[in-house]
This record gives structure tokens, sequence and C-alpha cells, in this order.
């Protein structure tokens, strides 16, 4: 078993112990958690990824299968990596179709 790291305890510290709930909430597979989690975050996202993707829909797109993402998959969420709107984030960024900033 490892033991932490400097870096992974800091960014553990950093997390809202709010996360850890949710977290393990949805572990347990309380839909009511990752409803709360996507009316959190789901429009910050969006926002975030929406010049990335080609079209409004392939970025709303990428942001639903985040989610469904972080639903089937909770059990690979780090605290120790980052907080949960960060993974999140990088989940829905997998999905952008072709994404390419509008630069």
């Amino acid at each position: 078993m490892s033991t932490p790291t400097a870096r992974s305890r800091a960014a553990a510290a950093r997390v809202p112990p709010e996360h850890a709930v949710l977290a393990r909430r949805i572990r347990s597979g309380d839909q009511t958690a990752l409803a709360e989690l996507y009316d959190r975050y789901s429009a910050r996202i969006l926002g975030a990824i929406v010049g990335l993707a080609p079209d409004r829909e392939s970025a709303e797109e990428a942001v639903h299968d985040a989610f469904l993402a972080a639903w089937c998959g909770i059990n690979r969420f780090d605290a120790a990596r980052g907080d949960l709107e960060s993974w999140l984030m990088a989940l829905a960024l997998k999905n952008v179709p072709g994404g390419r900033p509008d630069r």
C-alpha cells in the first residue's frame, strides 16, 4: 500500500468536505446525490467547454456523458488528485468531439 505524498495530502486538504460526502453517497447508489452534483456544476462545466465543442449540442452531450461517467465510475474518483468539479471537467473535456479552442 502506498503512502500519500505531500502533494496528494495537500490536494485532499483542498477538496471541499461536501465532495467526499457526495462521492460516498453516489458510491452507495444515491441518485439524489448525483442530481445535487449536476445542479451544482453542470452549468459551470458547460460554460467552460462550450467554446471547445463544434456546437452547443455537442458541448451539452459532453457534459451529460461526463455525469453519466461519474455515476458509473465514481470509484475512480480520487480526492487525493483533486475535487469533484475538476474531475467532472476532465471527464467532460474527454467527451468533446474534435474540440478546438475558438482562438
